[in-house]
């Protein structure tokens, strides 16, 4: 009997998700939609997880990996 190959599901889905989170860093670079602010930033002063991840794919898209 032969068994069907492994898929690294997990290796999938990570790969799947950084091409996602790239592509609407991609998408808000370019289109710029006027989003609000962050509630947490815009209360606090601190900015929050998500914060950082999109300053971080916008600054890869743009090239810009010094930032």
């Amino acid at each position: 009997m032969r068994s069907a190959p492994r898929v690294p599901w997990l290796a999938l889905i990570l790969l799947g998700g950084a091409g996602a989170f790239t592509l609407l860093a991609w998408v808000l670079e370019v289109f710029p939609l006027g989003l609000p602010p962050c509630p947490l930033k815009a209360t606090l002063g601190i900015p929050c997880l998500t914060c950082g991840g999109t300053r971080c794919g916008l600054a890869l898209v743009g090239g810009n990996l010094g930032e």
